[in-house]
């Protein structure tokens, strides 16, 4: 692969796909879909104990643990989903040629498992408090952006409830109420006025 094609697809630090790649899969996956009996979901979530200790500027282990948590999802994911560096500390999956929403909810619990496990780097443990966020797409919809945001929002969700590990989205997102609001203190319960789906134990 050209070096020019390589940095406009994948990100440099994780070699994984980067947003922009991955709202293009998106884009084909819901055009699609359309042919398709199945259906698919994206997947969100951020780890912000990788966030570097001086901003903008990492560490050799600081690297070596966002990487191997980049590792982890890649090879975790099923043959053909796609994962994504979304930020600095946020990743997004997507998953294709899904039966139902509960094979989605099956992902991320083993997406889960698998950043759960403590991280050894440069002989220092590091615990992740990853929660994900499930997003579905909506029966008119053909454009990928929404459906990642709500993906988003369904993580801020998650991240509002102690011991919640991933919450579902299945209508469509609202505005938040204040952008300016933190993602970590979001109210997950006033955010949403459509259907949705949460779990605390699997």
């Amino acid at each position: 692969m050209a070096a020019g094609i390589w940095h406009e697809a994948y990100d440099d630090e994780t070699g994984m796909t980067n947003l922009s790649a991955f709202l293009e899969h998106l884009d084909h996956a819901m055009r699609r879909l359309s042919r398709s009996p199945l259906t698919l979901a994206v997947l969100s979530t951020r780890a912000d104990e990788l966030m570097p200790r001086r901003p903008g500027r990492r560490t050799g282990r600081e690297r070596s643990q966002l990487l191997e948590a980049a590792q982890r999802l890649r090879a975790a994911i099923r043959p053909g989903d796609v994962a994504a560096r979304g930020g600095d500390v946020s990743f997004a999956v997507l998953c294709e040629d899904l039966r139902s929403y509960d094979h989605a909810i099956g992902v991320a619990v083993r997406l889960l498992d698998e950043l759960d496990r403590p991280m050894v780097v440069h002989g220092e443990v590091t615990q992740l408090d990853a929660r994900f966020g499930i997003a579905f797409p909506l029966a008119d919809e053909s454009g990928g952006r929404p459906l990642f945001d709500r993906s988003i929002e369904a993580m801020r969700a998650a991240r509002s409830s102690p011991g919640q590990r991933f919450d579902v989205i299945l209508g469509s997102a609202t505005r938040d109420r204040d952008a300016r609001t933190d993602e970590a203190s979001v109210d997950g319960d006033r955010r949403h006025d459509h259907p949705r789906v949460a779990d605390a134990d699997r």
